[in-house]
């Protein structure tokens, strides 16, 4: 018996899970989505390309008309450039404007900076645009493109002593007419710059010397309105008041009164109180007395001017000096300052010198002291010598750092127990002297030991230049810095490992 398909029999009754239809969607949906990003990236790269064709064209179009724009004199030398006419036809010829702008004020700004400098450097600007301009000259002479090439190289030498920045000269290809006609009219903008920057000089100082000028002649129509300058009115002021006498009784009464008023005005207030007269200048009691005792160590006065005021103001702190120190000797005093000064310069920089070594001391023999805990250690050295020994030969890391660190450590504390004036150059005995406090056999409670000890002398001997110090200052009047055990402060500040 025969089957007849039935519709019914060809429908496929399965249906899919909602997880996997979202699935199938997010990939349709991202498929279309990357479409659109190279679509986006193509059209991208299009107006990338567009963009990069319109510049290089707008280089050949400018590089064209530039020659056309160049002046010459009736013997064909270059001597300046036609900036406006070059930058019109170029906006003519579809150049981006936006490219014309920034040329334009690219050319307006180089030329006000070179207005703003001094001539000289104009001047030196324009002897090196003469410089190359003569080069290539030269160089058209010959007609074969590639020796042309060979001159121009040749020539670079003697334009980079004259100042030419020669890095900017193209020298990898032949020259053609071309090319020279293209650098004549750079030579030419940059003549045109230098001649607009002379001429922008040339005007600001013509507007300034007008300002200058209507100054002073408003400041002559003032004198003139209120009689004439200060000299002239109190001439005539004089002569007024004393009737029968000339211009030169005026020279001679002036002659007689102005050293008394000079004299009176530098021995103002220099009498009295030590108050009264440090509140007349303007300082305290403290203040003045400060002044009067520097004087008195050093013999010098604070620079307070060369007028009337300024010399009362030394006088009374030369007095003041005298009052605190009847009995004494301001040039003995000066002299024993200036040898305490010396002094206290030469100490100070051997301290320096010393707490700089000192720390870089104490440091590498801290790193030193940590090291020798690791090393081989028996607790006799006449034992630890041949173990220590094989034990670098075997290749032990810790015997080779405790080495290094002990080399290092005994250099450093050298500089400072042992460096003839301080120098920091050392010679073989110094080392040697200071390796024999720290054999490399020793036990490690011997190198703790010997590490305290160390740092105490380093420590005294810091100490001494510090106390020698307090003592000079002392007596060039400076307070002394106190310390109640400046022994215990440091080992306090490096405390033994």
């Amino acid at each position: 018996m025969a089957t007849i398909p039935l519709p019914a029999l060809s429908i496929n009754t399965h249906q899919e899970s909602p997880l996997a239809q979202y699935a199938q969607l997010s990939q349709i949906q991202s498929a279309q989505q990357e479409r659109q990003t190279r679509a986006l990236q193509q059209t991208g790269l299009q107006q990338e390309n567009q963009q990069r064709a319109l510049q290089l064209q707008d280089t050949q179009t400018l590089r064209s008309l530039a020659p056309n724009h160049v002046v010459r004199d009736k013997d064909g030398k270059v001597t300046g450039f036609d900036t406006e006419g070059f930058l019109n036809e170029a906006l003519g010829k579809q150049v981006n404007p936006n490219t014309i702008n920034q040329m334009r004020m690219q050319y307006a700004a180089t030329t006000k900076d070179l207005a703003g400098a001094q001539e000289t450097v104009r001047t030196n600007e324009q002897a090196k645009n003469k410089a190359l301009y003569e080069a290539l000259e030269s160089v058209r002479t010959i007609k074969d493109p590639q020796q042309r090439q060979a001159a121009l190289i040749q020539s670079l030498p003697s334009l980079g002593k004259q100042g030419v920045d020669t890095s900017k000269i193209k020298t990898d290809q032949p020259v053609s007419d071309d090319m020279l006609n293209f650098d004549e009219a750079g030579i030419g903008m940059h003549a045109q710059m230098l001649a607009d920057a002379k001429t922008q000089a040339e005007t600001a100082e013509k507007q300034q010397q007008t300002k200058t000028a209507a100054a002073t002649q408003a400041h002559t129509e003032m004198e003139t309105k209120q009689g004439g300058p200060p000299a002239q009115r109190e001439l005539n002021d004089w002569l007024a008041k004393n009737p029968g006498k000339g211009p030169s009784d005026y020279e001679e009464h002036m002659k007689k009164i102005v050293p008394a008023f000079n004299f009176s005005l530098q021995n103002t207030g220099t009498t009295g109180s030590a108050a009264d007269v440090a509140k007349r200048f303007g300082m305290s009691p403290v203040a003045f007395d400060q002044a009067a005792e520097k004087y008195w160590t050093s013999g010098q006065l604070p620079p307070v001017g060369r007028g009337g005021p300024a010399l009362a103001t030394n006088k009374a702190i030369m007095n003041r000096a005298a009052e605190l120190h009847p009995e004494g000797s301001l040039a003995a005093n000066s002299a024993e300052y200036k040898a305490n000064a010396a002094s206290l310069t030469k100490l100070q920089s051997n301290l320096d010198q010393v707490s700089a070594f000192e720390n870089t001391a104490i440091k590498n023999l801290d790193m030193f002291t940590g090291l020798a805990k690791k090393a081989i250690d028996t607790g006799v050295p006449l034992l630890n010598a041949p173990l220590r020994s094989a034990a670098g030969l075997l290749g032990s890391k810790d015997q080779s750092a405790f080495e290094a660190a002990r080399q290092v450590a005994v250099n450093e504390i050298a500089k400072v127990t042992s460096s003839p004036g301080l120098s920091g150059q050392l010679s073989d005995t110094a080392r040697r002297e200071v390796a024999s406090f720290i054999p490399s056999s020793a036990n490690v409670g011997q190198i703790m030991h010997l590490a305290e000890t160390l740092k105490q002398d380093m420590a005294n001997r810091h100490v001494s230049y510090q106390q020698q110090i307090n003592d000079i200052k002392g007596r060039l009047g400076s307070k002394k810095e106190e310390s109640g055990d400046p022994v215990a402060d440091l080992l306090k500040k490096y405390p033994p490992k």
